[in-house]
């Protein structure tokens, strides 16, 4: 009888060891959702990662707008290349849509933004052009002149860039190829806007507000709203 037993129990283990284990059709079945599952988080990632990146962004060009309007509120000096006279320029930021490579390396695209000293071409009477003029070679404080007003170029460095900018004054938005400047100038904290096309001679139209459009290489945008008030929003 204990014999029997025993070989009743090796029986069973024998077969409940051989009755463990995957076929080929559970196994495959289990890869596939695996697969599926990691394809789906891996779009979302990537999803988040693009809406991160342009966030990023956004907030970077909205500050940068802030600290050329902080320059000339708290009445920040520079002196100019070549001279000891210390000026209070008005000061802004340059942007352009242009993504050509020019031989004015300065002058912006649409993968940087330039923060910008606007520098009279005459001390007394000082006279500002509200605009940015840029130099060929140089940007930052020891080489600032009227033809040369680079303070600090913001390169973007991911894969997003400036897509549109925009007159947003009236009641349908007005947007160019070109460039856009955005000055302030004590002791007048309000806005002045300058929209470049690309190839006029000057700002064309008084706006009271304007955007920036950024957007990523997926499609995504998001915008920067400038009043002339200094307010900034992103939408």
């Amino acid at each position: 009888m204990i014999v029997s037993n025993i070989k009743n129990c090796l029986k069973d283990r024998k077969n409940s060891f051989f009755s463990y284990g995957f076929t080929i059709v559970e196994m495959l079945m289990v890869l596939a959702i695996f697969i599926i599952i990691s394809g789906i988080v891996l779009f979302n990632f990537s999803d988040f990662k693009s809406n991160v990146s342009l966030e990023n962004l956004a907030q970077d060009i909205a500050l940068s707008v802030r600290k050329a309007q902080s320059y000339a509120s708290s009445t920040k000096g520079n002196v100019l290349s070549g001279t000891p006279n210390t000026i209070f320029p008005g000061y802004g930021i340059h942007f352009s849509t242009e993504s050509s490579v020019t031989a004015q390396k300065f002058k912006g695209s649409n993968k940087s933004f330039i923060i910008f000293a606007d520098i009279p071409p005459t001390i007394i009477p000082a006279f500002y052009d509200y605009k940015y003029d840029n130099g060929t070679k140089f940007c930052g404080t020891a080489y600032l002149s009227s033809g040369n007003e680079c303070l600090e170029e913001m390169k973007i460095t991911s894969t997003d860039y400036i897509s549109e900018i925009c007159d947003d004054t009236g009641t349908t938005p007005s947007c160019i190829t070109g460039s856009l400047d955005i000055t302030f100038k004590r002791p007048d904290p309000d806005a002045t806007f300058c929209f470049m096309p690309t190839g006029a001679p000057g700002c064309t139209g008084t706006s009271t507000s304007a955007y920036i459009t950024i957007s990523s290489v997926s499609g995504k945008t998001q915008k920067i709203k400038v009043w002339n008030t200094g307010q900034i929003s992103i939408e």
